[in-house]
């Protein structure tokens, strides 16, 4: 609705003071110009009347009953007395005759070739959905319109996980609050390890505590015996290059109740991924990086622990032990210098959500960063000087176009912006099996390509 529109208030009225908006006759005025028409010696025009009116009344559709009231009337009618005829004269004026106007002429139809080529363009949910389209244009742009309604249906699409930096890279490293979060996101919380849960010091053991509240699931029992700060941040992807270790309290909004040291970040949501397969995490963080899914250690990269595991060792946080004996073991450097960590392949099934813990911190303070990234088993990786495969970021939802251009152009580190989304919502799995149940209805592919020139 137009902002400049008026409502006016609609006055009660009965139904007798309503008017005839279109000037038709009423009832009452039939029966007369029927009554008229059928007195004897009546002129012409009154008997065409008459007659007009009781086709109208008998095409009506009106009840039996109805039909019957009003023929007993005309009975009655020609029974009835002879009228003197009315002396006032009447002028007749012919009807305009309009001239009869051409119809429009038909649209023109475009008929399309329906063929069943190779799906150019991957939407999410729909693989085998696509039409075949001859678009006489140098650029096409596809953005599949369920994923277009739904995200307008939420908060404003914004940087979750990226900070100012080097690359372009903006937003909340470590998450966003307020009204900028999506269902798809998971929710964080910090932890102040130095204090217990009145906000007295403690005596902080860093790896003996984490491990308690790992091992606790981060119970509301286990939380209780530390500061926990109320604010929550959400977070859909962690890429945070390096930073000052108070800016993890300072994203939390409590920079001045936390000491940029012995504090960890604990983000927990669910993993619904577009796409059924097996994938693994990898990443970094300096100093903790811990992964959970469905309540299993998956990944624990916490720095120290890379000389334990080269020595075959296993965490003593979470009891975790990486593969040593693959090919990217202890290879391949993040752009902090320190080695990635490729985790445990999981198989994830498409509609069967399962619980995800992330756990971040740091120890001694000084500077925080890291990143977190997603491998699909049996995919092609684009592959960089080192041998590397450049791999996407795991993210809970889809990556807006500023994300992936943010992504794309992080001067210190090369990212893949092809994320799969980890966290297809309800809604969004809802649309895609609606659209995949009318293509199984035509049985056809629909692509879009350029016109040859």
């Amino acid at each position: 609705m137009n902002e400049s529109t008026t409502l006016l208030p609609v006055p009660a009225t009965g139904l007798g003071s309503m008017g005839n908006p279109y000037d038709e006759p009423s009832f009452a005025d039939r029966l007369r110009t029927i009554r008229a028409g059928l007195r004897p010696g009546a002129p012409e025009r009154e008997r065409k009347l008459a007659k007009r009116e009781l086709s109208r009344l008998s095409s009506a559709g009106a009840s039996a009953a109805f039909v019957g009231l009003a023929i007993a009337l005309l009975l009655t009618l020609r029974a009835a007395p002879v009228l003197a005829p009315a002396t006032v004269p009447v002028e007749i004026v012919e009807p305009e005759v309009r001239e009869e106007l051409e119809p429009p002429e038909p649209p023109e139809v475009v008929n399309f070739e329906i063929d069943s080529p190779d799906n150019d363009i991957e939407l999410p949910g729909l693989e085998e959905a696509v039409t075949e389209i001859e678009v006489p244009s140098d650029e096409v742009s596809v953005q599949p319109a369920f994923e277009t309604t739904v995200l307008m249906t939420k908060s404003p699409v914004v940087m979750r996980g990226i900070r100012g930096g080097p690359g372009g890279m903006k937003g909340g490293s470590f998450g966003v609050g307020g009204g900028s979060a999506l269902v798809s996101d998971m929710v964080g919380r910090i932890v102040d390890l130095k204090k217990d849960g009145a906000g007295n010091p403690r005596s902080a053991n860093f790896r003996a505590d984490v491990k308690k509240l790992l091992d606790a699931d981060f119970s509301a029992e286990a939380l209780a015996a530390f500061h926990c700060p109320t604010n929550r941040l959400y977070l859909n992807k962690l890429v945070v290059p390096a930073q000052p270790a108070e800016d993890g309290p300072k994203a939390f909004g409590c920079e001045n109740d936390v000491e940029p040291r012995r504090w960890i970040a604990h983000y927990e949501g669910r993993l619904n991924p577009q796409h059924s397969g097996t994938y693994r995490f990898v990443g970094h963080f300096d100093d903790l990086l811990v992964v959970k899914v469905d309540g299993t250690c998956v990944l624990d990269a916490y720095w120290p622990m890379h000389d334990v595991y080269k020595r075959g060792g296993v965490s003593e946080i979470t009891g975790w032990k990486p593969d040593v004996s693959a090919p990217e073991f202890e290879r391949y450097p993040s752009f902090s210098g320190q080695n990635l960590t490729y985790g445990d392949w999981i198989v994830l099934e498409a509609g069967k959500p399962v619980r995800i813990d992330l756990v971040i911190g740091e120890e001694p303070g000084g500077v925080v960063g890291g990143i977190l990234l997603l491998e699909e088993m049996g995919r092609d990786y684009e592959k960089d000087a080192n041998g590397r495969s450049v791999l996407p970021p795991f993210s809970t939802s889809r990556l807006s176009p500023d994300e992936k251009e943010s992504l794309e152009t992080f001067a210190q580190y090369r990212i893949s912006s092809d994320a799969p989304v980890m966290n297809l919502t309800p809604e969004e799995r809802r649309a895609a099996e609606r659209a995949r149940e009318n293509v199984a209805k035509h049985d056809v592919k629909i692509i879009l390509r350029k016109r040859d020139e």
